[in-house]
This record gives structure tokens, C-alpha cells and sequence, in this order.
């Protein structure tokens, strides 16, 4: 009668007869594959003239035996149950690196032992790894397996008692996973695995988000610049992908837009792998001297990164226009006028105002006599 009574995938061979004509004999022999058939050495009734079968008369998945025959004493009607071996499969599950960029191999390690008195038969490993979430996933393992399932399910040989394996799952986070901490379940099972407190382990990953800032939050520069490169960086690199974000000046600044330089606004983008950018900024070198003025541009929106600490620039726009100079137009008058008009002037405009102060003194004529003096008179002149 033929059985895989050891569930190896190969039928093991029930013999019942005579060894010389008159001697009953019953020996199992179990199949080995290429090397053969060996004696399995079991304790069996010898029987002959009669029949064998196997069944699972007892539902627990084990094949049972019946043999029905004329054995040196008499007739012979014999069930012999399978009996469960007990085994321990202890699984442990880590990955590394714990924290991880999008597009960064990582490790799941799976390592399996059997710490029970007994053979693991009928072993099956499971791991649910989410697939859209990881690409160029590989498996590796130092037993034979065969996949028998999506996502990842596995059949695993006999492991001995004392025996066990690794499976390694190396894989990269992708695009989409980035900013996600993803917790990932392995189990294991066996015909006669009698403790499964220890069958289930899982490993944390946590895929970073790279940081996109402006390379610093200030920054100074002459008026005379014509164009002002600014520099976008990101943290780390995203190896999964393009790293996407809005930029653009805003009206916070002291300096005025269209007057002081040419306001901007786009978006720009850092492909897989790479950690900088730059866009331009135009500045407009007018001829008022002026207060230093500031200028303040802005990160947005990003996509495949998250914004960092520098995510505003305040860039300082020094001024480079010389003070105007003040002069003072000589006047004469007749002495019967009543009042007379001094014009103080500068010779270029200015971009702020001007501020002076006027006194009078006596050179030939006498003040309260001639004239009525000036103490200390403000006169200020405008922006432009």
C-alpha cells in the first residue's frame, strides 16, 4: 500500500507477505527521492494474505493505517493511528535599518527555529508585506521554499528539532510611502506545532520623510546684483522619486516689488537622488539712496518631501547710492521786502526724506534790527 505517511511529497511503500514462503513480514520503507527507499524500522504486526490501507480515519489530518491479514497466530484487523510528534517553531522578525528613505534598501530578516523535542512537518511561513508599498522586493532563504501564496506565503521543508532557517525580504519604500511607519506581521505553522505564542513576529519601519528647506533663513546682498540665485535643498536624498515644491517672494519684505526687484513665483523640482536646486531672483538697481530693504521668499506645497525649519528666506538688499548733497541757493532782495525765500536742494533725488536744519547768523546785518532770526528750523524734503 502506498502513503505519504511522513508528508515529505513523496509516497512511502507498505510491504505485507512472507520473507521465505511461510514467515510473515510487514516493513514500511520510507521514500527518500533520488537515494532511494530506506526501513522505516516500525513497530507493525507481520501479517500476509491479507490487505492495507491508508486513511485518515481519526480527521486530524494524519494519515492512519489498517491492515487486515493471517499473522503466525492467527487472523489479524489492526488500526494503527499516526501519532502527533510535538514541535516548537519560533519565529523572530526584525528589519534594518529601522528608519528608512523612500527608495533605500531595506532588510526583513525572518529567523525560524525549532525548539521542540520533534520534526516540523508541513511548514508554512506567511508574510503579509504590503506589496504597493515597497518595489524590487526579493527573497532569499537559506531553506528551500516554495511560494504558495501572494503576499508572501511560503512552504517550507521538514525542520528538524534543533534545526531552523532565515528568510531574508529585501525590498525599497517607495514613493508613496513616504511619511509612513509601517508595521509588518510574519508567521509561521506546522502539522505538530503545539505552541504558537511564539509563532508571530513583527518589525517596525519607519520611512522618512526628506526635509526641503531654503539653504539658509538669511541672507545679504548688494543692490548692484542684477540676479539673485537661491538655493532649495533637501535633507536627504528621495531615491524613490521626484521631490516637487512651490516657491515664491512675498510682500512681507520692506523692499517694493516691481521697484526694488521683479517679484517670482513657480515651482521647482529635484529629481530622484538629488539634494539641490536653485531658482533666480532679479533685483532692479535704481539710484535713490535708500534704507536697507528686505526681500522675503517662501516654500509651499512640496510633494515627496515635507517642509523643513528654513522653509522662508529673508534676504537684506544693501544699499549702494551715495547721499545726495544739500546746497543753497544765494538770494538778494530789496530791504523793503517783507519776507525772503531761501531753496535748499539736492543734487539727485532721494529715496527717503531729507531732513535739515536751518539757522541763521549775522554777517553785515543785525538780527531784531535787519532781519528776524531762524533758530533751529526744520525743513525736510520728501521721498523722490
Amino acid at each position: 500500500a502506498w502513503g505519504d505517511f511522513e508528508y515529505e511529497g513523496d509516497l512511502d511503500l507498505l510491504l505485507a507477505g512472507t520473507n521465505n514462503g511461510s514467515t510473515p513480514m510487514t516493513q514500511l520503507w520510507s521514500n527518500q527521492g533520488a537515494a532511494g527507499f530506506s526501513n522505516g524500522n516500525l513497530s507493525i504486526a507481520a501479517s500476509f494474505n491479507g490487505a492495507a490501507t491508508w486513511q485518515d480515519y481519526d480527521h486530524d489530518d494524519d494519515l492512519d493505517l489498517f491492515l487486515l491479514g493471517r499473522t503466525a497466530d492467527g487472523s489479524l484487523a489492526q488500526l494503527y493511528r499516526s501519532m502527533d510528534c510535538e514541535s516548537d517553531l519560533a519565529l523572530v522578525k526584525t528589519v534594518n535599518p529601522t528608519t528608512a528613505l523612500p527608495g533605500e534598501v531595506v532588510t526583513y530578516t525572518i529567523s525560524l527555529n525549532n525548539v521542540g523535542p520533534y520534526a516540523a512537518t508541513r511548514v508554512v511561513l506567511t508574510d503579509l508585506i504590503p506589496v504597493d508599498l515597497f518595489s524590487d522586493l526579493q527573497i532569499n532563504s537559506t531553506l528551500p521554499i516554495t511560494q504558495i501564496g501572494q503576499p508572501y506565503v511560503m512552504q517550507l521543508p521538514n525542520i528538524p528539532a534543533g534545526s531552523g532557517g532565515v528568510v531574508t525580504i529585501v525590498g525599497r519604500p517607495t514613493f508613496v510611502a513616504a511619511g509612513m511607519v509601517i508595521t509588518n506581521t510574519a508567521s509561521v505553522s506546522a502539522r505538530e506545532d503545539v505552541t504558537h505564542t511564539n509563532d508571530i513576529g513583527s518589525a517596525v519601519l519607519t520611512v522618512r520623510m526628506p526635509q526641503v528647506t531654503l539653504s539658509t533663513a538669511t541672507a545679504t546682498v548688494e543692490e548692484q546684483n542684477k540676479t539673485i540665485s537661491v538655493t532649495v535643498a533637501l535633507d536627504a536624498p528621495n531615491l524613490a522619486g521626484t521631490v516637487v515644491v512651490a516657491y515664491q517672494s512675498s510682500s512681507e519684505g520692506t523692499a517694493q516689488a516691481d521697484s526694488d526687484y521683479t517679484p517670482v513665483t513657480g515651482v521647482i523640482s529635484l529629481p530622484a537622488g538629488q539634494t539641490t536646486a536653485t531658482f533666480a531672483l532679479p533685483l532692479l538697481d535704481d539710484l535713490l539712496d535708500e534704507d536697507d530693504e528686505t526681500i522675503v521668499l517662501t516654500l509651499s506645497n512640496p510633494s515627496g518631501a515635507a517642509l523643513g525649519a528654513n522653509a522662508a528666506l529673508t534676504l537684506l538688499i544693501l544699499d549702494n547710492d551715495a547721499v545726495p548733497v544739500l546746497s543753497l541757493a544765494h538770494t538778494s532782495i530789496d530791504e523793503s521786502a517783507t519776507s525772503v525765500s531761501f531753496v535748499i536742494a539736492l543734487n539727485v533725488p532721494s529715496g527717503r526724506t531729507v531732513t535739515v536744519i536751518a539757522n541763521t547768523s549775522n554777517v553785515t546785518a543785525i538780527a531784531n534790527e535787519d532781519y528776524i532770526p531762524l533758530l533751529n528750523h526744520l525743513v525736510a524734503i520728501p521721498p523722490g
